[in-house]
């Protein structure tokens, strides 16, 4: 009896996709790509849509209306500034978390200095219970922050793609006539790629 032939799942279509977006460096119309992806990446061109559009929805495909047409890419420094904006989501969080934790610890310190002054014992240690589990709750949440793998993979993320970056950035000037000054501030890159953050655990 013949094996039946296992198709390929959905992931590793949205992967084969995006993979064709960043090799070919260039914008699409939705019917190009169903014409052109559909027979590179071997997925039926009623897929694709649903494709690219779960690939824009994760960041992985930028989308932009000109005129009446959508247009579609993925460039490699792509990755680069989503990566750059989770890590400053993940660094204001933390020091969000760590505000609170401060300000839990003071107020469970005023609680406790002012025990005895206070004519219901039963409610003040109730409260500093409370108090005591939030600061629990977010110092497990601050450490988490602190040893996520996502942080690791960011850094890892950002140190390979600043170095495609340039050439990236040097090809959509050719394409475009557009100057690379001009473009980073289009697309809101600093201007000397020195100026990304440093991960630190």
């Amino acid at each position: 009896m013949t094996p039946i032939k296992k198709g390929i799942s959905q992931e590793e279509k949205q992967h084969k996709l995006l993979q064709w977006f960043q090799s070919s460096h260039d914008f699409y119309t939705l019917k190009e790509i169903e014409q052109k992806a559909s027979k590179q990446c071997k997925i039926p061109p009623m897929q694709i849509k649903d494709l690219v559009m779960a690939l824009v929805n994760d960041g992985l495909v930028e989308q932009e209306k000109s005129g009446i047409t959508n247009l579609y890419w993925s460039f490699e420094y792509s990755k680069l500034k989503n990566c750059s904006d989770n890590f400053q989501r993940l660094q204001e969080e933390h020091g969000v978390k760590e505000m609170e934790l401060m300000d839990l610890k003071q107020e469970l310190a005023a609680a406790i200095n002012n025990r005895n002054t206070m004519t219901n014992r039963q409610l003040m240690l109730d409260q500093a219970q409370q108090l005591q589990s939030r600061i629990q709750c977010l110092e497990e949440k601050v450490m988490f922050a602190k040893q996520t793998e996502m942080v690791g993979t960011l850094k890892s993320s950002i140190e390979f793609y600043t170095e495609t970056l340039e050439t990236a950035l040097g090809y959509f000037s050719y394409l475009t006539g557009m100057p690379q000054s001009v473009l980073k501030q289009e697309l809101g890159l600093p201007s000397d790629f020195d100026d990304i953050p440093t991960i630190c655990l």
